[in-house]
């Protein structure tokens, strides 16, 4: 698993079920069978994408997007 931080990258053995447990579910979401994104750090959603800072751009997968939509209604 690849591990953003605003500077820095890490690699951990962790799979990303593991970190979906062990993150906060408040702070953290899994919108893709491939990421996990901070909710803070979301900027804004276009179509099937969220678009996170520094104009990263991250996939909503269609299993993740009800839920998705969801946590940023509240």
């Amino acid at each position: 698993t690849e591990i953003h931080l605003v500077k820095h990258k890490y690699l951990s053995q962790e799979t990303l079920k593991y970190w979906q447990e062990h993150l906060n579910s408040l702070k953290f979401l899994r919108v893709h069978k491939s990421y996990i994104v901070n909710m803070s750090k979301i900027k804004k959603v276009i179509g099937n994408h969220v678009v996170l800072e520094r104009n990263v751009r991250v996939p909503i997968g269609r299993a993740f997007k009800e839920d998705f939509m969801k946590s940023i209604i509240k």
